[in-house]
């Protein structure tokens, strides 16, 4: 019973894999998005493709979160892109 649940709901497939990660492109800081909700969109988006068997690689993630960032945080991103280092997510 448990495989044919498994089997039902883990769709594994290219257009699942294709659409999380252009969904992740997309995602941006809107005006009324704190850094926690924003950062809480890219987190949930994190998980489905840990869910799907898809992991993305760390430094990926974190330039396409700060990607995602509006004009009031380029400071920030800036000084973050400025490491020697990213940091991890």
């Amino acid at each position: 019973m448990f495989d044919a649940l498994v089997t039902l709901y883990q769709s594994v497939n290219l257009s699942r894999i294709m659409l999380l990660k252009n969904k992740l492109t997309r995602t941006r800081m809107s005006k009324i998005d704190t850094i926690a909700s924003y950062l809480m969109k890219i987190t949930e988006l994190r998980d489905q493709h840990v869910a799907i068997g898809e992991l993305s690689d760390e430094s990926e993630l974190v330039r396409k979160t700060l990607n995602g960032f509006g004009l009031s945080w380029h400071h920030f991103v800036q000084c973050i892109c400025a490491r020697e280092k990213l940091p991890t997510f």
